[in-house]
C-alpha cells in the first residue's frame, strides 16, 4: 500500500487531488492511503515518517511549503515529494531541498499521472524487495527499504528497522553480498549502513535516522563515494 499525504490549505485544489490521486490508483490497480493536512505545521510536527509520497503546496499560510519540506529532510531525506504550485519558479526552486517533482496548478489529470506514475515506479525500485531475517525465535521478513542500518558483534547481527531491532546471526561479508543491489555502504567493519536513511557526515560520524555511528579512516573514502553515487541519482 502506498501511503500518500496532501498538504493543501485551498479545499478545492485538496478535492481535486484526492480525486486524481483515486483515480490513478484505480486505472493501475494499487492500493493506496490518503492523508489530508491543511496547514504545513500540521504535517511535519505529526508522524511524516510513514508517508512513501507527499504532494506539498508551496504557498501555504503561517510555514510554506518551502520551509516545511526543509524540516521534513532532518529525519526524511529521500522521501518523494511533488510540490503544488501556480508559480513555476517556486517549483524549480523546490530541487534545492530535494523535490522529485512538481505539478502546476490549474491541475492537469494527464500532467498528475504522469508525475505520480514515476513516483510510484520510484518507490517500487527502492521498497519492493523483502530480506528474511532469522533468529531461534522468529521469523520476519522485512522491506530492505525498511532497514537504516545493521549492526554485527562477533556473530551476532542487529537489524536496525523502521518497525524494530531484530537480531540474527551471520557474517558481514554474506550480508554484504546479500544487499549487493541496494544502496548500503560499511562506516566501519561493524555497520552497514542505508544510504537512504543518512542525514549527517562529519567529525568522523555518521547519523543515521538520529543515530550516530562511527567511521573509520579506512572506509571513509569508499563510504563517500557511494553516499555521493546515491545522491547522485536519487536526490536529497
Amino acid at each position: 500500500m502506498i501511503k500518500i499525504a496532501v498538504v493543501e490549505d485551498d479545499e478545492k485544489y485538496a478535492s481535486q487531488l484526492r480525486e486524481y490521486i483515486a483515480r490513478y490508483m484505480k486505472e493501475n490497480g494499487q492500493e493506496y492511503d490518503v492523508s489530508l493536512f491543511v496547514s504545513a505545521e500540521s504535517f511535519v510536527y505529526g508522524d511524516v515518517s510513514k508517508f512513501d509520497v507527499i504532494f506539498m503546496d508551496i504557498q501555504l499560510p503561517n510555514m510554506d511549503g518551502m520551509t516545511a519540506v526543509k524540516k521534513l529532510r532532518e529525519s526524511s531525506p529521500y522521501v518523494v515529494v511533488i510540490f503544488v504550485t501556480s508559480l513555476a519558479q517556486y517549483a524549480i526552486k523546490g530541487y534545492e531541498v530535494g523535490a522529485f517533482d512538481f505539478v502546476l496548478k490549474p491541475l492537469s489529470y494527464y500532467n498528475f499521472a504522469l508525475k505520480l506514475h514515476r513516483a510510484v515506479n520510484a518507490l517500487r525500485r527502492n521498497t519492493d524487495d523483502t530480506i528474511v531475517i532469522r533468529s531461534k525465535a522468529q521469523t520476519i521478513v522485512a522491506k530492505v527499504s525498511d532497514i537504516y542500518y545493521i549492526e554485527i558483534s562477533v556473530h551476532t547481527v542487529v537489524y536496525h528497522t523502521k518497525t524494530g531491532d531484530y537480531t540474527s546471526t551471520g557474517t558481514m561479508k554474506k550480508i554484504c553480498a546479500e544487499l549487493a543491489d541496494f544502496p548500503f555502504a560499511l562506516c566501519n567493519q561493524s555497520y552497514l549502513v542505508n544510504l537512504r536513511y543518512v542525514t549527517r557526515v562529519s567529525d568522523g560520524y555518521v547519523t543515521v535516522a538520529g543515530v550516530r555511528l562511527a567511521m573509520s579512516r579506512q572506509r571513509q573514502k569508499d563510504f563517500m563515494h557511494a553516499l555521493n553515487g546515491y545522491l547522485a541519482k536519487y536526490g536529497g
